[in-house]
């Protein structure tokens, strides 16, 4: 036979053993509060890793840069950045052609990335190379331009901007 006991402030009454059938009102918001702390954490922790991702690709595009401005200049000989599919890579002058600097590693685009490229001006064939690039020239003036880019499905858009004399603004949606 169960006996049942009522409590001092729950008129029902509950099995003698004291275990209750369920879970209370307050549990349950107590439950629900954690897993929606836990996904803004875990929201934030992906947005600071998309702009993270985001900044990491316009540095290495600026160093790229700054770096074919440096050697144009130091060796007096115009360096080419080149685009296509894969990423960027630098170019130079060399026995009658143009060669893939080989102590540079090319700037590779992310996998989640759909990227576009545009020119000041319109590819030129050169020298035997079509020039899908920029011209960085001895003095150190180069071609402008802007490469963007969006993550994965993302309508967001993000990149980079120059000018002639290689000053990089970050674009994104909201200063396009």
């Amino acid at each position: 036979m169960q006996r049942l006991v009522t409590g001092k402030y729950n008129k029902r009454p509950l099995p003698a053993s004291g275990e209750q059938s369920g879970f209370t009102l307050i549990e349950l918001m107590v439950v629900l509060l954690v897993v929606g702390i836990l996904l803004s954490a875990v929201s934030l922790s992906f947005r600071s890793s998309d702009q993270a991702l985001t900044r990491q690709q316009a540095n290495q595009i600026q160093a790229l840069f700054l770096y074919a401005q440096d050697q144009a200049t130091f060796t007096q000989r115009t360096q080419l950045v080149v685009a296509d599919d894969q990423g960027l890579k630098l170019y130079h002058w060399r026995q009658g052609e143009w060669q893939a600097d080989a102590r540079v590693k090319a700037v590779s685009w992310p996998a989640t990335f759909k990227v576009r490229w545009q020119q000041a001006s319109p590819s030129v064939e050169r020298d035997g190379l079509l020039a899908n690039g920029w011209w960085i020239l001895p003095q150190g003036e180069a071609q402008a331009g802007e490469i963007v880019w969006q993550q994965g499905q993302s309508s967001a858009t993000e990149g980079v901007v120059w000018d002639t004399d290689l000053v990089f603004n970050q674009l994104s949606e909201s200063s396009r």
